[in-house]
């Protein structure tokens, strides 16, 4: 059996919203954790994005 091609598909309105998400959750991380150097300022970050796009509607809970 051949493999078959990964495709790869780009959703930019999905990127231009989730884009915009960005500056609040900077914001956030920043408050909680001013140094950016730590790993728990990303991981801030990265929870943060993600909750703000479920709440936004970009994504459900769970699927990503």
């Amino acid at each position: 059996m051949t493999p078959q091609p990964i495709l790869f598909m780009t959703d930019e309105e999905y990127i231009i919203n989730r884009n915009q998400l960005i500056p609040e959750a900077v914001k956030y991380a920043d408050k909680l954790f001013p140094v950016r150097t730590d790993v728990e300022w990303t991981q801030t970050f990265l929870r943060k994005m993600d909750d703000l796009a479920i709440s936004a509607g970009l994504v459900r809970k769970g699927i990503y």
